[in-house]
């Protein structure tokens, strides 16, 4: 698949780091592949190289709804900036197709297996077929095992990192019982949506862990704009005490937060679950003072995980539980259970409102307020028991088979969540396209409060940038949220002004240093358009042109409870407008305009 966006015109990272291990697990060998310089002059790393090697190595039927073993690779790319001492540049990408959107879909994160990845010398590592038993994949820098091991059949994540070592990718039983929102987990958190645990687990690929020969050191900022931008923000040290529950409080004012199977939009027990009643019963100090990182993965004294805002409000508030300790035993069973904690709680939301509707979905009536009812569910579904089969089916197969669609909210098969869209325009649009990742822009409401389809853009441009080089989005926090006075009035105002002040001026002097190259101030967006391109070609070959911009009509047309008619989404307009912006930049791109 060539493409007019293969354009050798631009700086290069880590250029050391041009070769990609590919994995056969048919056949249990391995090879190396020269990643061309064209394609790492136009796509660095992140989602547009993973997306170009997935092209590369896909068999020929990759576009087949049912194939995720065969012709359909897994693609993990370390971040160009990986061994740069550039703030939160350990972003790491997998692409695979999703078994739920049937689309070519992205995990990215700060995780240790991208930083371990380019230890072992490479950019890239493919994973294409599957193997004949159960097993798991352990490379290092000078050799690459692939064991059939049985023993590992259907253990917990914690069962399998207890046995295998921390540093890698490991699915939980879900993924071998093919629930089609199975995650994959690394460093003790999922790696993202999309049913990546599910892939592996028709790949027969328990774990992949790597081996490296020098142990994790932590690489101190030097001090520059971009780092004391980051240590002064206000916003950004609340992040580090008190983890992404930070925002549920502003949220649930904003009335973006899902209650009981979105139907209402706040709710003032919501305090319950806001990050000032979590540093109260668990401690306001993260687990490690980092200032390379904004979120923490915070733990109670007894070792567990400190669910955040997706968490609490999924496994939470859309099931009309408050209680943090009943959501915390959730979030860490669907972890150990390496599932999606997001579909899980839509799904478990959509049963709750066909329970009351007299829709029997399980077995029983279940009170899902109490964990005594809920935790054997998820583990249920986790290890595939007969009677909860169909809850892992995902939303869309369940609202078939019992006629009642109208409670199952889901986006071309991935479960809605964890926003209710009629608080939050811009997130309607964001995952109405599609989208792996947040508006980060929407986290300031003041900033995003109108022109929604050009932040959606603007975002998707910055985002996709940034992934490309290996940082994480998650450094357009500060930029974001510590606007404010007539700043903010002039940014909000003047798409055009708005766009030249998020050029990110920082960053580009950052990347200027540590190449030793000029780096212009456009340099990030451009990266991002090229990549976001890909990503949308890619997939409009693989749904045959058929892919819809929309959202379930719950949130378009019902005015329920507390959602005013002035709070309904008005998607054909979004969409229409968000079109003229990428059509426009199209034309660009296509008449050589950097």
């Amino acid at each position: 698949m060539d493409t007019v966006l293969d354009a050798p015109d631009e700086v290069v990272f880590s250029g050391e780091l041009d070769k990609a291990l590919v994995i056969r697990l048919d056949s249990e060998s391995t090879e190396l592949f020269s990643i061309p310089d064209n394609w790492l002059r136009s796509y660095e790393s992140g989602p547009a190289l993973a997306a170009r090697l997935w092209c590369h190595f896909a068999g020929s039927e990759a576009d087949s709804r049912t194939s995720y073993e065969a012709d359909n690779p897994v693609v993990v790319t370390s971040g160009a900036l990986s061994e740069s001492n550039i703030p939160m540049s350990g972003s790491c990408t997998i692409a695979f197709r999703s078994p739920q959107t049937k689309a070519l879909y992205y995990n990215v994160g700060s995780m240790t297996f991208g930083k371990n990845l380019a230890r072992c010398g490479y950019r890239a590592l493919v994973i294409c077929g599957r193997l004949r038993r159960t097993g798991h994949v352990e490379l290092s820098s000078s050799e690459v095992n692939v064991r059939i091991y049985e023993g590992l059949c259907n253990l917990t994540v914690s069962q399998a990192v207890k046995m295998l070592g921390n540093d890698g990718l490991f699915t939980g039983p879900a993924g071998e019982q093919h629930v089609i929102y199975a995650s994959a987990v690394c460093d003790g958190n999922t790696t993202g949506r999309g049913g990546l645990g599910y892939v592996l687990g028709m790949k027969n690929l328990k774990a992949v862990t790597i081996v490296t020969e020098e142990k994790e050191v932590e690489i101190r900022e030097r001090q520059s704009a971009l780092s004391d931008l980051i240590s002064n923000s206000r916003f950004v040290e609340g992040l580090r005490k008190s983890g992404s529950s930070l925002l549920l409080k502003t949220a649930a004012s904003k009335g973006i937060v899902p209650v009981d199977n979105f139907r209402y939009r706040t709710d003032p027990r919501l305090f319950y679950l806001t990050s000032d009643e979590a540093d109260r019963r668990w401690g306001k100090d993260s687990i490690t003072q980092s200032n390379l990182k904004f979120m923490f993965s915070r733990e109670t004294p007894d070792g567990k995980k400190v669910p955040g805002f997706e968490a609490n409000v999924m496994l939470g508030s859309n099931l009309g539980c408050f209680d943090p300790e009943s959501v915390l035993h959730r979030y860490n069973l669907s972890l150990d259970m390496g599932l999606d904690y997001v579909s899980l709680g839509n799904i478990l939301g959509w049963c709750k409102q066909a329970q009351e509707n007299g829709i029997k979905v399980l077995d029983r009536d279940v009170d899902f307020t109490d964990n005594n009812d809920v935790l054997p569910i998820i583990e249920g579904i986790g290890t595939g028991q007969l009677k909860y089969s169909l809850l892992a089916a995902g939303v869309d197969e369940l609202g078939k088979a019992y006629s009642a669609q109208k409670y199952a909210y889901s986006i071309n098969g991935l479960e809605c969540g964890p926003y209710d869209y009629r608080g939050s325009f811009c997130e309607a649009l964001n995952q109405g396209l599609g989208n792996w990742f947040p508006v980060y822009f929407g986290f300031n409401f003041d900033l995003a409060s109108r022109d929604f389809p050009f932040w959606v853009s603007l975002n998707e441009e910055l985002v996709l940038g940034l992934e490309s080089l290996g940082i994480s989005p998650s450094l357009l926090i500060p930029f974001i949220m510590d606007i404010k006075g007539f700043k903010l009035k002039l940014i909000s105002s003047s798409k055009r002004i708005a766009s030249k002040y998020f050029m990110l001026n920082e960053i580009s002097d950052e990347l200027a240093a540590y190449s030793g190259q000029v780096v212009d101030k456009a340099y990030i967006a451009r990266h991002g358009r090229r990549a976001r391109r890909l990503v949308r070609e890619i997939n409009a070959f693989l749904s045959g042109g058929n892919r819809r911009v929309y959202v379930p009509d719950h949130f378009c047309v019902d005015p329920e409870s507390n959602s005013t008619v002035s709070s309904i989404v008005p998607m054909h307009s979004l969409v229409e407008a968000y079109n003229k912006i990428f059509n426009y930049i199209c034309a660009l791109q296509d008449s050589g305009v950097k």
